[in-house]
């Protein structure tokens, strides 16, 4: 009541592992991913050109060579991947109902049209299940955990979904978490708040050191240059104000780089190519060049095609690594 703005993180451990929760959740979902995990791949593919987020003429990428055929699993180990699934799509649901709360709250306060909401998540889906977790397999403190059929999603169970259901929970994009394909890179962002209107969508490409620039050109304060007499870096990020607003169709020019790194996977993107080289054991640690436009599912190389534009990715990405420091291990 004294009417200051505020800033609120809220920052939702569901759904991530290890899945647990309660009912009516936990239970919500029974059934619905029995057709497995490639069943559900093609499903989550349509879904996301229906609803525009990816063109019509986009391919699914296949099968990942780690990731065995759904058929060829045991209708026990089937049943397992199932429920594992079942109890995160009720996480995801039990996430949606406590952001539900948040927005009540703010409308009840007289809030809800004068506040920025960003929504958004930190990176893919998971391809591990628990025990690849450092240390875990066969530890004797994971051999406490019941991850029975009958109690995954419940108290001392230490359950993650892995690859199968990783795949298909990234639809249209290849690979996931802990990989730079766009399946581990490329997340929801939605936007709400004065001045923004509803509904629209956008195809611009963004960042995330793009929300703070952004939060700041909202709240009308300028980013400091120096902070106690020491000189403060410059973000690297752009305000995405005009985008949001409608005034404005895009935030990087066709000539700017963006890139970084991921599990000593690389990428660096200009417009709408991207250059990357996805790290083993999930790729080859060699460098490819698609237009993830068209093809968000990383499927047509044109490295080939374009050996000068990849040639002038890589360089743009060693000069990233240069300038922000970047580590790989051996």
């Amino acid at each position: 009541d004294n009417d200051k703005p505020f800033f609120a993180y809220l920052a939702f451990t569901a759904p991530h592992d290890p899945m647990h929760v309660p009912e009516p959740w936990q239970s919500m979902y029974r059934g619905a991913y029995d057709d497995g995990y490639e069943v559900l791949k093609a499903k989550r593919t349509a879904g996301a050109k229906k609803a525009g987020v990816v063109p019509d003429s986009a391919q699914t990428p296949k099968r990942h060579a780690m990731l065995p055929a759904w058929d060829s699993l045991t209708k026990d180990k089937q049943a397992l991947e199932a429920r594992g699934m079942e109890v995160y799509a009720g996480m995801v649901s039990n996430l949606d109902y406590h952001y539900g709360r948040v927005v009540s709250f703010l409308k009840d306060i007289g809030e809800y049209d004068n506040t920025i909401i960003l929504f958004m998540s930190d990176n893919g889906p998971n391809p591990w299940v628990s025990e690849d977790y450092p240390e875990n397999r066969g530890s004797e403190w994971f051999a406490q955990f019941d991850n029975s059929l009958e109690n995954i999603g419940k108290p001392m169970s230490h359950y993650a979904y892995g690859m199968g259901f990783g795949s298909a929970c990234s639809g249209p994009l290849d690979l996931f978490k802990m990989t730079v394909g766009e399946g581990g890179i490329r997340t929801p962002l939605l936007v709400a708040g004065p001045g923004i209107k509803p509904e629209q969508k956008t195809e611009a490409f963004a960042y995330v050191w793009d929300i703070m620039p952004t939060l700041l050109d909202y709240a009308g304060i300028k980013h400091p240059e120096s902070y106690e007499g020491r000189k403060m870096e410059p973000m690297r990020g752009k305000s995405l104000k005009g985008l949001l607003a409608g005034s404005a169709t895009s935030v990087y020019g066709k000539n700017d780089f963006i890139g970084g790194e991921m599990q000593n996977g690389k990428w660096m993107r200009q417009g709408d190519l991207k250059a990357s080289s996805v790290s083993p054991p999930y790729g080859p640690g060699t460098w490819h060049l698609y237009n993830v436009s068209t093809d968000p599912g990383e499927i047509l190389d044109l490295a080939g095609e374009q050996p000068e534009k990849l040639k002038e990715l890589q360089e743009a990405w060693e000069n990233y690594a240069k300038d922000v420091g970047v580590v790989l291990s051996k």
